[in-house]
């Protein structure tokens, strides 16, 4: 049976306030309070699937059972919540700099997830947020070189039960981790699944962020 990482919730310690540039007091304190009270709730993901391909078709000869045990070993929630810290979630997806970031480690089946309409933390924060890591897969392709994908699961709300904004999508870029080999440095496999991971959400929080300002200018 597989060890998994020891699972823990985390914090990010929210950022200087966002400075706001009006003439009218009222409106500054207004903005400042709504901005505020935002919320960014994070919900990481162990969901890992490995696909052998050779020439663009099924290659029944890759391990991916092994390859998926040492996705399991390597790249835990830990991992996965510090990729997204280096990403700068709250920059990159244009949140309110003083957005309170609450990492949550209570895993459920994605299928579960996407069904969801209703906010998913106890939260009744007017300013809401929910990014949900669905799952992450890896393309063993031995011509073309393997390519791995997060996909990922952004929510905005307000004071509605069902959200306002909602983006699915993945990132993927090259990797050249796996599988690992008893000669390979772990620290070396696990640098490039976290920068792999970073990738993967920069690529995917530029079309988020795109969507939802085409949404507010609506």
């Amino acid at each position: 049976m597989r060890q998994r990482l020891k699972r823990q919730s985390m914090g990010f310690a929210s950022l200087a306030a966002l400075a706001i540039f009006t003439a009218n007091p009222a409106s500054v304190a207004a903005q400042e309070a709504e901005a505020a009270q935002c919320e960014l709730h994070i919900w990481p993901s162990e969901a890992f699937t490995s696909i052998g391909f050779n020439m663009g078709t099924l290659f029944p000869g890759f391990d991916e059972a092994e390859v998926e045990e040492q996705f399991y070993q390597l790249a835990g929630q830990e991992l996965q919540l510090k990729a997204l810290e280096n990403s700068d979630i709250k920059g990159t997806l244009g949140l309110p700099a003083t957005t309170q970031v609450i990492v949550h480690d209570e895993l459920e089946d994605y299928k579960i997830t996407k069904k969801r309409k209703e906010r998913r933390a106890p939260s009744a924060a007017p300013c809401y947020y929910e990014l949900h890591i669905g799952f992450h897969y890896l393309v063993e392709d031995v011509v073309w070189g393997d390519r791995f994908a997060s996909y990922f699961d952004f929510r905005q709300y307000s004071n509605t039960d069902q959200w306002d904004f909602r983006y699915k999508g993945e990132g993927a870029n090259k990797m050249t981790a796996f599988p690992v080999s008893e000669e390979d440095n772990l620290e070396s496999v696990t640098a490039e699944i976290r920068v792999g991971i970073e990738q993967n959400f920069a690529e995917y929080a530029v079309k988020a962020r795109k969507k939802m300002a085409r949404k507010r200018r609506k």
